[in-house]
């Protein structure tokens, strides 16, 4: 959102959904740590650099992602 950061962004989606899962990507990870006690849910921080695979696992579950692996590879059929 135009003039805010990720902080003030996800406390606002949080106002909104309170629930919502949020998860934060950064290259400065300790530095956000000690902003994150402003949100009302624990989001997730994911330290830059990450890979795809570890997103997907984290945005999907294990389970699905292990799923999608296991059917690319045509060990089982969808």
């Amino acid at each position: 959102m135009m003039g805010m950061d990720g902080i003030e962004t996800a406390k606002e989606i949080q106002k909104v959904i309170p629930k919502q899962k949020i998860i934060f990507i950064t290259g400065y990870g300790n530095e956000l740590l000690l902003k994150l006690t402003q949100l009302s849910e624990n989001p997730l921080v994911m330290n830059k650099p990450l890979t795809l695979q570890a997103l997907l696992t984290e945005v999907e579950g294990f389970a699905v992602t292990k799923f999608r692996e296991m059917a690319k590879n045509r060990q089982i059929t969808t």
